[in-house]
């Protein structure tokens, strides 16, 4: 991903607190200021912890993620509470 980020931004994601940090991450994903570029993937200990918590049995291993159909399109997420991660299935 690319962010569009001010000075300021910057040193505060660099140089913040975990809190300020996550405030000024939201704000950049919610201002559309984020855009999706290059590969992702699941990495193999994100899946094994999946398969442990959620009783699944997935293969290990990394897990590409095809992202060229998104590529140089914005993320930008509604202005909605974010979710804990171990609600997000």
């Amino acid at each position: 991903m690319t962010f569009s980020l001010t000075p300021d931004e910057m040193e505060l994601l660099v140089s913040g607190n975990d809190l300020d940090k996550r405030k000024c991450l939201s704000r950049i994903f919610t201002e559309g200021r984020a855009v999706v570029n290059g590969d992702s993937y699941i990495p193999d200990s994100i899946m094994e912890k999946y398969n442990e918590t959620y009783g699944t049995h997935y293969d290990c291993g990394d897990v590409d993620l095809d992202t060229e159909e998104l590529s140089g399109k914005t993320v930008c997420l509604g202005k909605f509470p974010l979710r804990n991660r171990s609600e997000a299935r």
